[in-house]
């Protein structure tokens, strides 16, 4: 399958340095375990695994799944939570040939099922604590081979049923054949021949579908490599002896957590501390406990963490590095945060389609004002016209942000019409809203499809819910157009107070945005809701909120 047709984005961008050549993701696995045998890897709820026995059991992972079909071209579908079948078996499939699709376990079932059918998957591996999937897994299993994992292949009895909060550890298989059963083999797999890394798949991630139906953005190896590359570039990496350590609360089946914590981690052969899921009392624990050093989250974390007990207490000065990505970390939560961090939390601006790596604030020097930040190296940002998507605008002037650089996807699976629409003039167009000022930092005003056509005046809801959340007493705001006879459309505004706070009636909302906003912004009703519908990785749900803004 030829996909070069679709990477139009330059072969060359502007590096002060060469990008080293890619190289294939399972060779940070062997790399780690051939020349740290014995550090940690994975600390699992204090289940530590060491890199020799991660790569040992992604071999043994392979030969598995080789003896299932898997070879070249074959797809592997992860249906996991952060545990470390999902190291190993992600490894396990590219050992084999194969090309990784994670799917995510806290998605509908009928998201499921159409993500399942479009990824053509020939092998299934779930987690059969995911008691909500068990449906969906028993209907998978009559077109898809299918492999079941249990905590207790890792933890003991007690350990796994109070991390899933039922006696039903599951260490029988169920349906298709056990995780024990996958690897009981000597790993000694066949190996396989690897064309282009810049054509060959790694991963078929699928994106959040916040604004449609999801589709999966096909990152190869290369794409994976340069953002390893790009990030000891611009942030450093550490030295073969250190002993830092990762904690990983992340969803790993999402392209941040995957990037950023999993694939980071491996490359730089840094120890992480798995979390099956968020817990802000355990995190504050292990941060101190363990002495943890990097952490990255989304924003709910962050507001997680700022609003336990425990927090002004715990001691958090191991961590050197704070990072927050996923959507705009509110100003309340951050100031609060950094106060008693003494530490700027980093933030940036990236896709799934660019492998969770696109623009970073660079300096803690940086001006709040300048935006997400500025591209990190090798990557070119361009704003063009919102009609035709291929003339360029001048520095500060809204238009659609788009993309060049060695981590953007070739394209979407079985997307050729949606590949051609993406990849206009040469460029990855992001569906994103913003601009570029003169020094070159980039700013995110919102999602094109998001915007609302106001009698003729193009609005901008991230600019109301930032003038929103600045309200006394509102925690949290999300904005949608919803119809009008005489205007088209008009801004609806979905609200969140402060625990404790009474609601702030609408006229005095709309007296309150009118220092701000223009008059053709300011709501034209406010409903104050408990929470606001979120993905894993904490960007809201619109597509959630519209019906419910129509009644």
């Amino acid at each position: 399958m030829q996909y070069a047709w679709e990477r139009s984005y330059p072969e060359s961008l502007s590096w002060s340095d060469p990008l080293p050549a890619p190289v294939p993701l399972e060779s940070y696995s062997e790399s780690a375990a051939s020349t740290c045998p014995d550090k940690i890897a994975i600390d699992f709820y204090d289940r530590l695994i060491s890199f020799a026995e991660l790569d040992l059991l992604a071999r043994r992972v392979a030969k598995g799944l080789q003896s299932l079909g898997v070879a070249p071209g074959v797809n592997v579908g992860l249906l996991l939570s952060n545990c470390p079948h999902f190291v190993a078996c992600f490894f396990g499939t590219l050992y084999a040939g194969g090309r990784v699709v994670t799917f995510s376990p806290i998605a509908g079932r009928d998201e499921l099922v159409r993500q399942l059918e479009d990824s053509e998957v020939a092998v299934l591996i779930a987690g059969n604590w995911l008691p909500q999937h068990a449906e969906l897994r028993q209907a998978a299993a009559t077109t898809t081979k299918l492999v079941m994992c249990s905590l207790g292949d890792f933890l003991d009895e007690a350990k796994a049923a109070g991390l899933i909060g039922h006696a039903a550890l599951g260490t029988e298989g169920g349906a298709g054949r056990r995780f024990a059963e996958l690897v009981a083999n000597d790993g000694r797999f066949a190996p396989h021949w690897r064309g282009d890394l810049r054509e060959e798949v790694a991963v078929i991630q699928y994106t959040g579908g916040t604004t449609g139906i999801p589709k999966g953005a096909m990152l190869t190896h290369a794409n994976f490599s340069a953002v390893m590359h790009m990030r000891d570039r611009l942030n450093g990496s550490p030295p073969p002896d250190h002993d830092l350590k990762i904690l990983c609360v992340l969803p790993i089946w999402h392209i941040f957590g995957l990037t950023m914590n999993m694939l980071r981690a491996v490359a730089t052969k840094t120890e992480v501390v798995l979390h099956l899921r968020f817990d802000p009392g355990k995190v504050l624990a292990d941060i101190a406990g363990k002495r943890v050093a990097v952490f990255s989250g989304v924003p709910a974390m962050y507001a997680a963490l700022v609003g336990h007990p425990m927090f002004e207490q715990t001691d958090i000065s191991s961590v050197k590095s704070w990072g927050c990505g996923g959507a705009p970390l509110p100003p309340e939560v951050r100031s609060r945060f950094e106060t008693r961090a003494r530490m700027d939390v980093q933030q940036g601006y990236a896709l799934t389609e660019t492998t969770s790596f696109a623009v970073q604030r660079l300096s803690a020097d940086q001006p709040s004002a300048a935006g997400v930040g500025l591209p990190v190296p090798g990557t070119v940002v361009e704003a063009v016209d919102l009609q035709t998507g291929l003339e360029l605008v001048p520095s500060g002037q809204p238009g659609e942000l788009c993309i060049t650089g060695p981590q953007v996807t070739i394209g979407y699976w079985r997307r050729p019409d949606e590949n051609r629409e993406a990849f206009r003039g040469g460029r990855f167009h992001t569906g994103d809203i913003g601009f570029i000022d003169e020094a070159g930092y980039v700013t995110v005003v919102d999602r094109k499809k998001d915007m609302i056509l106001v009698g003729g005046h193009n609005v901008f809801p991230a600019n109301i819910e930032a003038a929103l959340r600045e309200i006394d007493g509102i925690a949290d705001a999300a904005v949608v157009g919803i119809r009008d006879e005489d205007l088209g459309e008009v801004p609806k505004a979905f609200v969140v107070m402060l625990p404790g706070r009474p609601p702030v009636a609408h006229p005095v909302i709309c007296r309150l945005l009118a220092k701000r906003l223009s008059s053709f912004e300011i709501p034209v009703t406010t409903e104050v809701v408990d929470a606001l519908p979120r993905s894993a990785t904490g960007k809201i749900l619109k597509k959630d909120l519209r019906p419910r803004a129509k009644t």
